[in-house]
């Protein structure tokens, strides 16, 4: 049993576990229980949610891959159905992620005062917003592993799958998902009205998306455009799932994945920094 002395410590930010060169505490175990209330909640609309994970990427699919793809000519060898699947996938991915993360994560913060309840149990504001990212990394995985599915459906009418390699897009949806993620709590970790949010997908998340590769090839485009497509994350995960899916592994794609895991673990410290400033006061 957790003293009052002890929960008052804690939520006045006092000690408990912060370390100094970090700024936080390192979460823990309690993390395991924040991610299991979000998943028992995910439960109670099953069916639903699962429906949604895959009729949305199925409509976007088709439409661009079938219907726009008539009239679209990358000068590549294959259909426009099989360059643009694998960036389906990925944008899927991304916005289910960050819509749980931004949209669900700011309405248990502000809305719902989830965060201050959990706050009166032993998790601690680091557990918290590790559960947070955690369970937006895990959103993510579910959709990409709904539209693989689709895509393995697909797959005897237009070759959209050409390698068993393709499963390993699942973990590496997971490492993509903690990225967005964490990008997002740090942000809601400042947001001040549901407002804010529309400025964050429409600044930070539809460049993002636009600006991938997804949908036409970047090394089409000037210069500057291939530099700034460098430093967006969503262009390595679409890099690594046209990859996975062709089976091309490259030296290209090892420093993809080097890429997000370089860049992940510094963002999901600023996640919890953020957040964590935001819920002691």
């Amino acid at each position: 049993m957790v003293s009052m002395t002890a929960r008052r410590s804690r939520v006045a930010g006092a000690g408990w576990g912060v370390r100094t060169w970090l700024g936080v505490a390192l979460p823990d175990r309690r993390t395991i229980a924040v991610v299991r209330r979000h998943v028992d909640v995910y439960r109670e609309l099953l069916f639903i949610n699962l429906m949604l994970a895959v009729a949305e990427p199925t409509l976007a699919l088709l439409v661009m891959g079938l219907a726009l793809g008539q009239f679209v000519d990358l000068g590549l060898d294959a259909e426009y159905i099989v360059f643009v699947a694998p960036g389906v996938v990925a944008m899927f991915a991304m916005f289910s992620t960050v819509g749980e993360s931004l949209w669900g994560g700011y309405l248990r913060l502000a809305q719902q005062d989830l965060f201050g309840a959990m706050l009166a149990t032993p998790a601690r504001a680091e557990d918290i917003a590790a559960g947070e990212i955690v369970w937006g990394a895990l959103r993510g995985t579910i959709s990409v592993a709904a539209v693989l599915m689709v895509l393995a459906v697909l797959t005897p009418a237009w070759g959209l799958i050409a390698s068993p390699l393709v499963i390993l897009i699942i973990p590496v949806a997971f490492l993509m998902g903690l990225l967005f993620a964490a990008l997002v709590i740090a942000y809601i970790g400042y947001a001040r009205t549901i407002h804010h949010l529309m400025y964050y997908f429409t600044i930070v998340i539809n460049p993002i998306f636009w600006f991938s590769g997804a949908f036409f090839p970047l090394d089409q485009l000037p210069g500057w455009a291939q530099t700034l497509g460098w430093f967006n994350p969503l262009t390595h995960v679409v890099d690594i799932f046209r990859a996975l899916s062709a089976g091309d592994l490259t030296w290209a794609v090892a420093g993809d994945v080097l890429w997000l895991a370089v860049v992940t673990p510094p963002l999901c410290w600023l996640a919890i920094w953020s957040l964590r400033r935001r819920l002691i006061r």
